[in-house]
């Protein structure tokens, strides 16, 4: 068993030579609607998933801030994008700077307890 990136194991399942249990994402993924989620199955309201996003150093400019997420947000809507991101086993998000920071924030409070409750120290 492993928790993998689709990526990696989705030509593998497609092949048949694995045979995916679940995904770790909070909801089904768009390019595997018949594989269930962890927490449809087992674990309610667990999430596990890859995301990648944009950061800039503190002080840039608000402008410039805003220049890039709104370049980034238009980026992702493109069915090119879309088709692109789906094909590496990806969908994606967009958002807010404010929603960013929530995923991060969940995150961080998601994995502390997680490592806490393992034994794991600093």
């Amino acid at each position: 068993m492993a928790l993998a990136v689709a990526s990696t194991v989705m030509p593998h399942v497609e092949a048949g030579r694995l045979t995916a249990l679940a995904s770790g994402s909070a909801k089904r993924p768009r390019f595997a609607p018949n594989i269930p989620t962890i927490a449809e199955v087992l674990l309610p309201g667990f999430e596990c998933s890859v995301w990648f996003g944009l950061m800039a150093p503190a002080g840039t400019p608000r402008a410039v801030i805003e220049k890039l997420a709104v370049t980034a947000n238009a980026a992702l809507k493109s069915e090119d994008v879309i088709a692109k991101l789906a094909a590496s086993g990806f969908e994606p998000l967009g958002g807010s700077r404010e929603e960013f920071a929530q995923l991060i924030a969940r995150g961080m409070v998601t994995w502390a307890a997680a490592a806490k409750a393992a034994g794991l120290r600093e």
